[in-house]
């Protein structure tokens, strides 16, 4: 009961929190489920509707289990996700009589190391997509791999080695601003029609950025166009499709925040009214936040995807013209926001590092070197991004991988 923060104010960091990079890969995820479906009007409309549902399934799920992280955390008197997994895991070995926290803890441990180096794997991969657009304006012949190298050695380098993180708390506001930002700007050139055949005023400057072909025109035609004519849309077949599943696995990342639910929850005051913390929190807080990203998300990805169709890029600013000045500022803004917030995550991962170290008892030093840690980290990380472009691919395994036991699995399990 010690917080300060008010319900509004937990409302908006929480926002903060959840609605970030994933957004960027959601329209490509609609573009996946898209392609091996029928076509016509009737049949876009179904699928904007099944993405949606689909959205709003995902984060409903959410919400719920970020209250039970919360309720389980005030059980066992916790105040982290770890702290709160080793005490139940304790707590069940002990009624059944049996000792296995060690390797519960071990599991918990190796799922948050592996969610934030899927986190900064994905950041490094729009920095170097984003800067490299923004760069090539000016240095025709930058490349992809040139430009991240750059970026890591002579700013995320010496923002990761920062003892002290505080100083970088104020950069997190335009990480949010500029996120609804770029969906504010996504709207905008779906209703003004810059990208619309036969004569969006940009048409001429896109080049092949399709997912999975040589598209690069907006693209709602389908292999299944001639079978189509002869069946009628249903939303089953979207619902029900498999490859439904990378969505679903792309939502399980964008909403991923659940590692902060204690710290919300510690941080939520306590007040002289008749309403509880409790219901303060999870009805207050944590519905009115899921909510507000859930129609953000949904609205934003289905426009994404209705200005592009099936030649949706894997990061939808990708399939934006370089001349186009709205998209611009929204790469520059989202780009800024990520440098900032990547040293935040990257914190999570040295962490996450040393504690497995330790468990696995790999070496008997108790201090490790934070240069050399985060030589390595960002090493690994940096030849990772620029081997692999696909985020679309990142965003999916991760979330099948690991978004799914962070937010579903573990803390269930837990409860």
């Amino acid at each position: 009961g010690g917080g300060t923060a008010t319900v509004p104010e937990e409302i908006f960091n929480l926002i903060k929190s959840i609605i970030g990079a994933g957004l960027l890969s959601l329209p490509a995820g609609i573009a996946v489920l898209a392609s091996s479906a029928s076509s016509g009007n009737s049949s876009h409309r179904i699928l904007l509707s099944s993405s949606f549902l689909l959205i709003a399934v995902m984060g409903t799920i959410s919400a719920y289990t970020f209250s039970l992280i919360a309720r389980v955390c005030q059980m066992t008197n916790t105040t982290t996700y770890a702290n709160c997994w080793t005490a139940t895991m304790k707590d069940h070995s002990n009624s059944k009589g049996h000792r296995r926290s060690g390797g519960s803890s071990l599991l918990g441990s190796l799922g948050a190391f592996m969610d934030c180096l899927a986190g900064n794997l994905t950041y490094s991969m729009v920095l170097a997509d984003t800067f490299r657009v923004l760069v090539a304006t000016a240095i025709k012949y930058a490349t992809r791999s040139n430009v991240l190298l750059v970026l890591t050695v002579l700013i995320l380098f010496p923002l990761c080695l920062i003892n002290n993180l505080s100083s970088l708390a104020p950069f997190s506001l335009v990480g949010i601003i500029g996120m609804v930002y770029t969906g504010i700007v996504i709207g905008v050139r779906y209703f003004d029609g810059s990208y619309k055949l036969p004569h969006g005023k940009f048409l001429k400057d896109l080049s092949g950025v399709g997912i999975g072909s040589n598209k690069s025109l907006p693209s709602f035609a389908t292999a299944a166009t001639s079978a189509a004519s002869a069946t009628s849309s249903s939303p089953f077949q979207f619902l029900f499709n498999p490859k439904s599943l990378i969505l679903i696995s792309i939502l399980s990342t964008a909403y991923i925040a659940h590692f902060n639910a204690p710290k919300f929850y510690n941080e939520l005051k306590e007040t002289k009214t008749s309403s509880s913390k409790q219901q303060r929190f999870h009805i207050g807080v944590v519905t009115t936040s899921f909510m507000v990203s859930i129609l953000f998300y949904g609205i934003v990805s289905a426009l994404g995807y209705s200005t592009f169709g099936l030649s949706t890029s894997a990061m939808i600013l990708n399939n934006y013209s370089t001349n186009d000045i709205l998209i611009s500022i929204s790469r520059f803004c989202v780009g800024l926001s990520l440098i900032f917030s990547y040293p935040l995550l990257f914190v999570g991962l040295k962490s996450g590092t040393i504690d497995l170290i330790n468990q696995l008892k790999i070496t008997n030093q108790q201090k490790h070197s934070n240069s050399k840690l985060t030589v390595l980290l960002l090493s690994s990380i940096t030849l990772l991004a620029t081997h692999i472009t696909d985020l679309t691919f990142v965003a999916s395994m991760s979330g099948a991988l690991l978004g799914t036991s962070l937010i579903f699995i573990f803390p269930t399990i837990m409860f």
